[in-house]
């Protein structure tokens, strides 16, 4: 299909769309050119719910949208001339609406002002009470909710889980104060992961690590071999140029992560000198190439020295500075080499566990402590909203709310820009939102999103 036949369908008002495309490929004039669309096919405008992740894109799209409304509206930009079109053909509608004086009945919002809103038209569904206001710095409330967490020290039944997190850092409070206030800022990811699974499973804990490292390592070896391919190099030559690098470095008695190329681990089947496989047990030789190619800082390396195993004058160290300028463009698999390289292994030790249990004991003591801190300042943040907007529309289980109801009823077609499908709240936001929906009834769901 043509770029052309492309974008014709995204901005058909008939069909649900799913729009992948990286930055500066006109997403947004995409976007827009679909609200103009949809409004052309709604009786009133709210019917129409738009949702973006800023302000300052929400205030783009309304002002842009806006824009193409106003009488007389003309444009030279050939990229703007279809949505101009599609303006030009609702001038009756638009008059109607009174847009020009009430541009707030075009719903455009950012996630978080939605869930703001929901949470204050049911605030005895959302289980908020009185709706606080966004909190301006979020960070203060997490800060002050932690050290009342870690004043918890003398007859709490937390004393334990926090004197073993004290010592796990050397009983440096204010990491732990750090690391709390960091995770409390995140704390929708780990209250659903702990909502889903119950209370923590060391076994299930360590097949999720084992699932995300190997795919962290298929995704690095994928690149490495396309890369070779790339460059006409095989792996043997990489091969033989690592191998004389750690056993230099060994021969010299030179400590570097490179000599971990030449170890093998006895239940590993694999050759000890093969380029490594995306197996959790290579780690160190997938360390050992991180550290020949990258720098610290993750970029390509320009040269290399007796330091990463090759002895000046050689024609191993030639060569390899002939690859290293080969490789120096290719950013994806120098992004991959370093993450694997900073990969943990796919297991906890029995004290590492119980510092991970107390860390578990300690964050929900942190987040219903971080509760009573908004009730008394009269704020929130997003996380609160959120949760506060979903229980407010109900579920299949306990019954959907009249908003939820209201709402299904309402609003026909829903826009997401910059979706991202690994924000569960988002996810779960929308799944509630369409959940009456029906093939065919003439509802759509648009999102707009970089795979990246």
């Amino acid at each position: 299909m043509s770029d052309r036949a492309q974008r014709l369908a995204a901005v058909d008002p008939g069909r649900s769309v799913i729009v992948q495309a990286p930055a500066g490929s006109g997403k947004t004039t995409l976007l827009v050119e679909r609200y103009l669309a949809l409004l052309g096919v709604v009786e009133e405008p709210e019917e129409i719910l738009a949702i973006t992740f800023t302000r300052k894109a929400a205030a783009e799209m309304r002002e842009r949208v806006l824009r193409f409304l106003e009488p007389g509206f003309f444009t030279d930009e050939p990229h703007e001339r279809a949505a101009a079109e599609k303006a030009r053909a609702i001038t009756d509608k638009v008059e109607r609406w009174n847009l020009a004086a009430n541009p707030q009945r075009l719903m455009i919002r950012t996630i978080d002002s939605f869930s703001h809103y929901l949470a204050r038209t049911m605030p005895v569904a959302s289980r908020l009470g009185p709706v606080p206001q966004p909190a301006d710095d979020t960070g203060a409330l997490y800060r002050r909710a932690a050290r009342r967490v870690l004043e918890a020290l003398e007859g709490d039944p937390l004393s334990e889980d926090l004197e073993r997190l004290l010592m796990w850092r050397d009983h440096r409070t204010q990491d732990i104060e750090d690391l709390l206030v960091s995770l409390l800022a995140k704390r929708e990811q780990w209250l659903r992961a702990l909502g889903v699974t119950g209370r923590p499973d060391r076994r299930a804990f360590e097949q999720v690590l084992l699932t995300v490292v190997t795919e962290a390592l298929v995704d690095a070896r994928a690149s490495l071999d396309g890369a070779l391919a790339a460059i006409r190099t095989t792996e043997d030559e990489i091969t033989h140029l690592m191998q004389f690098a750690a056993d230099t470095l060994a021969d010299r008695a030179r400590e570097s992560d490179i000599r971990k190329f030449g170890e093998r681990h006895d239940d590993c089947h694999e050759n000890h000198g093969d380029l490594p496989a995306a197996d959790p047990d290579r780690l160190p030789q997938w360390q050992a190439l991180a550290e020949a190619f990258l720098t610290k800082t993750g970029t390509w390396r320009k040269s290399v020295s007796i330091t990463t195993g090759f002895p000046p004058k050689t024609a191993q160290k030639a060569r390899f500075e002939e690859l290293l300028v080969s490789l120096a463009g290719n950013r994806a698999l120098a992004e991959k080499l370093q993450r694997a390289r900073g990969l943990p292994e796919p297991g906890y030790s029995d004290e590492e566990w119980r510092a991970l249990e107390s860390l578990i004991r300690v964050l929900e003591r942190s987040a219903g402590e971080l509760e009573l801190v908004f009730a008394e300042a009269g704020q929130t943040d997003f996380t609160g909203l959120s949760r506060a907007a979903l229980q407010g529309l109900g579920d299949e289980d306990s019954g959907f709310t009249d908003l939820g109801l209201y709402l299904d009823n309402r609003i026909s077609h829903i826009l997401v820009d910059e979706y991202q499908d690994t924000n569960w709240a988002q996810f779960h936001l929308l799944e509630k939102l369409t959940h009456g929906w029906q093939p065919g009834d003439g509802r759509t769901l648009f999102a707009v999103g970089d795979p990246m």
